[in-house]
């Protein structure tokens, strides 16, 4: 479990972040402006990042290696959190899985994005990451009794999922209604 709040605490600051920049005064006025251009861009980047998940796309090969070479910080402390059994540790590495490339992960900051309100997108996001606990404790505990054929259409389910999230943000940025006014 503290490995899994290290992972929402991360994702809660990256929603807050996302959000309060999107919804910072300068831009917030060209977003309230422009809020149906600011759903259909969320919603493109959704779709693209859910087509990288289904491999349609590749995925950024500089973002991997920015991320996990040995040079950078979590490249140095990862080897060191892994082998440690203290609970501080644990939480520590859920606090770096968090920023590991992921394209659900980062779909979801996008959504968060849109909100342009810090506490409501680090709230998308502590959300998203409970959501995600059950399932990943059961990958985890099961995953030698799943198939790949199963975590496979897991996988490709997500990534529609997160497609269809995508044509929504696109279509109601195209209606007029943008993504967070409750039009």
């Amino acid at each position: 479990m503290a490995f899994h709040s290290g992972r929402i605490l991360t994702y809660g600051l990256l929603g807050a972040i996302a959000a309060g920049l999107s919804g910072a005064a300068a831009v917030r006025i060209f977003f309230v402006q422009a809020s149906g251009i600011m759903s259909i861009v969320s919603g493109l980047v959704l779709i693209v990042l859910a087509l990288v998940v289904l491999k349609v796309l590749p995925f950024p090969e500089w973002l991997t290696s920015l991320s996990l070479s040995p040079e950078s910080f979590w490249g140095r402390r990862l080897p060191h959190l892994l082998r440690s059994q203290r609970m501080a540790h644990k939480m520590m590495l859920g606090m770096a899985i968090g920023f590991l490339p992921c394209a659900l992960s980062w779909a979801m900051v996008v959504t968060a994005a849109a909100t342009q309100e810090p506490v409501r997108g680090g709230l998308t996001m502590v959300l998203f990451g409970v959501g995600t606990v059950p399932l990943l404790l059961l990958t985890g505990i099961s995953a030698h009794l799943l198939s790949l054929r199963i975590r496979f259409l897991g996988e490709r389910l997500a990534a529609i999922t997160i497609i269809v999230m995508g044509v929504v943000m696109v279509a109601r940025g195209i209606s007029g209604h943008g993504c967070c006014h409750g039009g």
